[in-house]
C-alpha cells in the first residue's frame, strides 16, 4: 500500500469518527495522484466540517464535477464557500453550471465566493451574466474581471 492509499484510508477513518485532520488532508493534496473514490461518500456526511474537508480533497484529486453537483444540494453556506474555493484552485470541470450562484439575490456572500472562484479558475467568461445586472457594482466587477483576463492573455501572448 503506497503513501497516497494510506493517507486516504487514514482520512476515511478520521471522517468515520467525525474528525478532520488538516495534516492528513495536506498529505493527500501533496501526492501527484491519489484515488479518492473512498472519500466521495463523505460529501453527504452529517458534519459540515467533514463535508468541507471531503469536498477539498475530491475537488483537488478526484472528479470536480462531483463537487459541482453537490453544491446544488448543499445547504451550508460555509461548505459551499469551501467547495467554490477548492474548485477555483483546480480550475477544471463544468464550472459554467455554477453561474446560477451569480444570479441569487439573497446569497450575496456566495455570489462573492462564486465570483472569486471563476476568477481563480481563469473563467471570467462565466461572469458575463453580471454585465446585465441591475447593480452597478456587479457590472463594474464583471467589466474589471474581464479586462484583467484580457490583460493577462495579452501579457502571456507577448512573452512567447
Amino acid at each position: 500500500m503506497g503513501f497516497s492509499e494510506r493517507a486516504v484510508a487514514r482520512l476515511c477513518k478520521d471522517f468515520d469518527r467525525g474528525e478532520v485532520r488538516e495534516s492528513t488532508i495536506r498529505d493527500i493534496l501533496r501526492c501527484d495522484f491519489a484515488n479518492v473514490l473512498m472519500v466521495i461518500p463523505f460529501l453527504e456526511h452529517a458534519l459540515p466540517s467533514v463535508r468541507s474537508a471531503a469536498s477539498r480533497v475530491v475537488a483537488a484529486k478526484g472528479d470536480p464535477n462531483i463537487v459541482i453537483d453537490k453544491i446544488q444540494e448543499e445547504s451550508s453556506e460555509e461548505v459551499i464557500r469551501v467547495m467554490l474555493s477548492a474548485l477555483g484552485v483546480r480550475g477544471e470541470g463544468n464550472l459554467e453550471n455554477l453561474v446560477f450562484l451569480l444570479q441569487e439575490e439573497e446569497w450575496s456572500i456566495l455570489r462573492g465566493a462564486a465570483t472569486d472562484m471563476f476568477r481563480m479558475a481563469g473563467r471570467e467568461d462565466c461572469l458575463l451574466p453580471l454585465l446585465f445586472s441591475r447593480s452597478d457594482f456587479d457590472v463594474d466587477l464583471a467589466k474589471r474581471c474581464i479586462n484583467e483576463q484580457k490583460r493577462r492573455t495579452e501579457k502571456n501572448s507577448s512573452t512567447r
